[in-house]
């Protein structure tokens, strides 16, 4: 399924596959179906330990994109358990075209 495959991504060691598979998942928690975010509530244990995590640390930025990792997880936890718009979903916005 794909809770499946991206709890199993976030067992990666790359900052950059766990930053884009939360931010995915908070994406899907947000706007999709129902049902994924209960099975969600059901398997957070790997969303958990990217609360926790310390990659190596990167050149140029230090320990930024393992902070950014953590931050995605715990904006992610709080979506899963976010009770406030169960029964209103609406999906974001479309950007508007520019006028020309």
């Amino acid at each position: 399924t794909v809770e499946d495959s991206m709890l199993s991504r976030l067992e990666k060691k790359s900052c950059n596959v766990r930053l884009k598979t939360l931010r995915l998942m908070k994406v899907l928690v947000e706007t999709g179906s129902p049902h994924f975010k209960r099975d969600l509530q059901r398997r957070t244990q790997a969303v958990r330990d990217c609360l926790h995590f310390r990659g190596d640390p990167h050149p140029t930025m230090g320990d930024l994109p393992s902070k950014l990792v953590r931050d995605t997880a715990q904006e992610v936890i709080n979506a899963i358990f976010d009770t406030s718009n169960d029964g209103n979903r609406q999906p974001p916005a479309q950007p508007q075209p520019a006028a020309a």
